[in-house]
């Protein structure tokens, strides 16, 4: 008989997800007003109808009380990561206010009584975009170019200089997302400690981000995940943002909050899989025999860097030379910023990219060379 207890619970219908877990003694449900706009400074929000129909509405002006620092990068630029949007919006979903109530339904009822009025700036949509430069994801970076990195292995300039065919192969690869059966889902409250119930994939390794945002000793930070986390396919390692949202809601309030995210929000400002475009140059000889392979890629993060972004790009640098026998390579690294959702882990997280980028030109010399590829 097998051992794998998880399948039997689901085939019995007896899963245990984070909107089974009980809520304790008064709980409050959040939900999300999410920026209409990809790109644009906001000039006035309006919360007090909320209240004034039984609700509570926290904006960055409350919320960065007690999210005291940005988020941590991977990357060395001057930009501020935080969870909810501040003076602008740069992405269509990025979160501008939420709201919390007793009960779900009348949370979400509460969103239209908030106000936002956002003036439009031109949008960074593509990386065509974001490397011209007209309009900026963040002013005091002075740049939509995040990370630049060239390395270079033997000598590419000889290999290109001797070979007897070189070709390039242009290629793109668009964004895409995994779906998992469940959403995010959070549930924040203090005791003596801050505690923290999500379905979170890797929480031991959130507990850091969450710390240097609030300022809370990690000591002083217990996270737990459900006995099954509804799917993740690497999308829920994003979720630590949200996790930091509801945590300060329930700081400001004083009530446990629960956060579950809709399907419309997961389509909306959920992860995804990086945007890369670039080409990718080889020199052969007429045996095909590669002796050299130079590679030029493109990488769209979306409007912040979202850590472990951008290394999406970089997991891969390793295997730059595939299952071939290559001495001389070089690799061309540009990260951009654009007015899109953050990326971030997803299933393959960096592989099918680059493989595509590396299999396709191997079948555009192979054609060239009218040799069989699997040669």
């Amino acid at each position: 008989m097998s051992n794998y207890i998880e399948g039997l619970r689901a085939v019995k219908g007896s899963g245990e997800y984070i909107s089974d877990v009980p809520n304790p003694p008064g709980t409050l449900f959040m939900v999300i007003y999410r920026s209409y706009l990809a790109h644009g400074k906001i000039k006035r929000i309006d919360v007090s109808d909320v209240f004034n129909h039984g609700g509570i509405a926290y904006t960055s002006q409350e919320l960065l009380k007690v999210i005291k620092n940005p988020f941590p990068l991977a990357v060395s630029a001057k930009i501020s990561y935080y969870p909810i949007a501040k003076e602008k919006v740069r992405f269509v979903g990025e979160p501008v206010a939420i709201v919390l109530a007793k009960d779900l339904y009348k949370a979400i009822d509460l969103l239209d009584y908030i106000s936002v009025d956002i003036d439009p700036l031109p949008p960074v949509v593509t990386i065509k975009d974001a490397l011209e430069g007209k309009s900026l994801v963040h002013e005091e970076l002075g740049s939509n170019v995040v990370v630049h990195r060239k390395m270079k292995f033997g000598n590419v300039e000889e290999a290109f200089k001797s070979a007897d065919i070189s070709i390039r192969n242009d290629f793109k690869v668009a964004r895409h997302s995994a779906m998992p059966l469940e959403g995010y889902g959070v549930l924040a409250y203090m005791t003596d400690t801050l505690n923290i119930v999500a379905n979170i994939q890797g929480p031991l390794l959130q507990v850091y981000f969450i710390s240097r945002a609030l300022g809370i000793p990690e000591t002083q930070i217990k996270i737990t995940t459900p006995k099954d986390i509804g799917g993740s396919f690497g999308i829920k390692y994003s979720l630590y943002p949200y996790v930091t949202l509801a945590s300060a809601a329930s700081i400001l309030s004083g009530h446990p909050v629960r956060w579950i995210e809709s399907r419309t929000e997961s389509f909306i400002g959920s992860s995804s899989s990086a945007e890369r475009e670039g080409y990718v140059e080889i020199a052969s000889d007429k045996e095909g025999k590669i002796k050299g392979i130079r590679y030029v890629f493109y990488e769209d993060v979306g409007a912040y860097p979202r850590p472990p972004e951008p290394g999406a790009l970089f997991r891969v640098h390793g295997n730059l030379n595939g299952a071939y026998d290559v001495r001389n390579i070089e690799a061309n690294y540009t990260v951009v910023l654009t007015n899109k959702a953050p990326t971030g882990l997803n299933r393959g997280y960096g592989a099918p990219q680059f493989y595509f980028a590396l299999e396709t030109s191997i079948d555009k010399l192979a054609e060239e060379l009218k040799i069989d590829p699997l040669e």
